[in-house]
């Protein structure tokens, strides 16, 4: 990883209270953040969009915001009906899925 993205890591580990596990793992969880923040502007914990774990056809994370609010379960989603948009940070997919 080169000194820029690896200071940028650094940050938003620290910025976000996050403890550091592998850099992979790392990585991953500051993407998904990078992706949906420029989509959805509330805070959020980027452990409940963060879904990669090896073997995960390699989807690092998926959120779904229905009017505005990220959905964490589906108690939110029955609350929430209307437009939906799909954001995920994927790698290697022959299609993008970013306003789906």
């Amino acid at each position: 990883m080169d000194k820029i993205t690896k200071q940028l890591l650094t940050d938003f580990l620290k910025d976000q209270e996050i403890t550091s596990t592998t850099e992979a793992e790392d990585f991953e969880k500051f993407c998904n953040y990078t992706v949906l923040s420029n989509e959805y502007n509330k805070t959020f914990d980027v452990n409940t969009v963060t879904v990669g774990a090896g073997s995960d056809t390699e989807i690092d994370g998926i959120a779904i915001i229905v009017n505005g609010y990220l959905v964490d379960g589906l108690d939110t989603l029955d609350r929430r009906q209307g437009n939906f948009g799909l954001f995920c940070a994927c790698k290697n997919l022959p299609f993008n899925l970013t306003h789906y």
